[in-house]
């Protein structure tokens, strides 16, 4: 019994734990992509700024670069 529980235990954390890390990293890469966004644009356009602009501006970036 007990090691029918560890094993339940062990597949669900290694379910988990991949889908966890990728969420996380998501977050992460759009903070960044956001703030990046904010500082290299305000300087252009004051304190206009929309939701999603770094990640637009990322993919335009990697567009830019599939053309290149």
């Amino acid at each position: 019994m007990k090691t029918r529980l560890t094993q339940y235990f062990l597949r669900g954390l290694l379910t988990f734990l991949p889908l966890a890390l990728t969420i996380y990293a998501l977050y992460l890469f759009v903070v960044w992509t956001e703030s990046l966004a904010i500082r290299m644009i305000r300087p252009f356009i004051g304190d206009f700024y929309l939701p999603g602009l770094g990640i637009l501006i990322v993919a335009g970036l990697i567009f830019g670069l599939g053309i290149l």
